[in-house]
């Protein structure tokens, strides 16, 4: 949103009736394609999304060359660019990308922090778990594993390296607790500051709302809620952020989803791996899997980083596999930098090996694989069952459409001469605003029509 801070021609309107009766979507669609030019506000959104795209590149890039040499880091970010998943969600106005980037910057920065602490690595750390804290709420699994991890460093008889090193574990625990202390501190008046420093809503008066006395979220969340009704009580944070926080849990416990032909509103606690074992690329789970066997039996030779690369990934997975909001592998994108760096532990061993020949046979898949998807990444499905034919089969929902596509029909309909179509897509995107004239089919979107446009 920061791009478009600055800019005065943008419109909203208020007395729509859309917004006084709380009509989320019908309100946004009006305000996107009704009051405003939607490209001139998408296009620099995305924009700041792909620049977030590249930090995270970046951070890919730098974590393997500290662990396994520059070679090796050339390779793991040719990985990054042709893994279709995060490709698909790079250019996406969503909190999706935005959180991937922060969490993995955070991970990395706490373990330059365990070997070295200093003021470059704890400012490293304090910024990229504030920014994650305000992108999406899944951050909060941070406190836990970050607790985890210094907590282990504090047992350990190992003296902490740095500047002033620090060689008892009551030193380490006083430093550790600061540490805690900083980073908390922080990340609430990033909270506050994004929220604008108001503790309840505002638009043109103060407006307050609470969702804790609902009976449907004291059924589904009392303790969730209890709690939260406690920290708007001492207003300590913005009332916007933590009502936000109990609806989406609240959302999650029943959400329709669909997995090989099968429909369900409570989900499968196996959905994730199986969106996992079927949208990631061949070459990247036989790296990954492999991986795994390295860093367990050459762990020395990670720096450390073992842990760090595979306890939030656990946690995470572990987290959202009791989740019942089955309904994209977007939910599991914070996975991905991970299983990509776990992966290059199985590079490093063939480059150290010199297993020249099949480190371009693999090269040479992963291309082809993604020339198999490509300019479609958000629907890419691995040989496992037989590619993006197959797909809709299995699954449905972002796993293979978001409606980011109209431009793309837009051009076929005037290469082959086609001026109006019957259509049906999930999405909400405006056909009309690209000038698609069509006839909408059931499952379209809420502001479809059925006349001819």
């Amino acid at each position: 949103a920061l791009p478009l801070l600055g800019r005065r021609d943008v419109k909203l309107d208020l007395t729509r009736p859309a917004w006084r009766e709380s009509e989320q979507w019908a309100f946004c669609h009006e305000f996107l394609y009704h009051d405003n030019d939607a490209d001139r506000l998408l296009y620099p959104a995305r924009f700041m999304v792909v620049l977030g795209s590249v930090l995270l590149g970046s951070l890919v890039f730098c974590w393997t060359r500290e662990l396994f040499g520059f070679g090796v880091a050339v390779l793991s970010l040719v990985l990054y660019t042709c893994e279709p998943n995060l490709l698909a969600h790079a250019a996406v106005v969503s909190t999706d990308f935005g959180v991937v980037c922060f969490l993995f910057g955070a991970l990395y920065f706490a373990w330059r922090t365990v070997r070295a602490l200093t003021i470059g690595n704890l400012a490293g750390l304090t910024l990229f778990v504030a920014l994650a804290e305000v992108s999406k709420y899944t951050a909060v699994l941070l406190v836990p594993v970050l607790g985890l991890l210094f907590g282990w460093q504090v047992l350990t008889s190992v003296p902490w390296p740095g500047r002033w090193p620090l060689a008892t574990r009551r030193r380490k625990l006083g430093a550790v607790l600061g540490l805690a202390t900083g980073v908390v501190a922080v990340t609430v008046l990033a909270i506050w500051a994004v929220y604008g420093f108001r503790h309840q809503v505002q638009a043109d008066r103060p407006l307050s709302y609470s969702l804790s006395h609902v009976p449907a979220v004291q059924h589904q969340s009392p303790r969730l809620a209890a709690l939260v009704s406690w920290v708007d009580d001492r207003a300590l944070l913005p009332q916007a952020y933590t009502q936000g926080f109990l609806l989406g849990q609240v959302k999650s416990q029943q959400r329709g989803g669909y997995l090989a032909g099968q429909y369900r509103l409570t989900g499968w606690w196996y959905y994730f791996p199986v969106v996992f074992l079927l949208k990631t690329p061949l070459t990247v789970l036989l790296l990954f899997f492999a991986g795994l066997v390295v860093v367990a039996v050459r762990w020395r030779d990670c720096q450390g980083a073992g842990p760090f690369l595979l306890l939030f990934p656990l946690v995470y997975f572990l987290a959202i596999l009791g989740a019942r909001v089955n309904i994209g592998v977007r939910h599991l994108l914070p996975v991905y930098p991970f299983v990509l760096l776990v992966a290059a532990a199985a590079l490093a061993e063939l480059w150290r090996q010199r297993h020249w020949v099949l480190l371009a046979g693999l090269g040479g898949f992963l291309v082809l694989e993604f020339a198999l998807v490509y300019p479609h990444p958000l629907a890419c499905f691995n040989l496992l069952i037989g590619g993006p034919r197959h797909g809709q089969e299995w699954l449905v929902d972002s796993n293979l459409d978001w409606g980011q596509d109209l431009k793309g029909l837009k051009r076929w309909m005037d290469a082959h001469g086609v001026t109006a179509i019957n259509l049906s897509y999930f999405g909400m995107a405006d056909p009309a605003y690209y000038g698609i004239r069509c006839r909408y089919l059931p499952g379209s979107p809420f502001f479809a029509e059925t006349q001819v446009q």
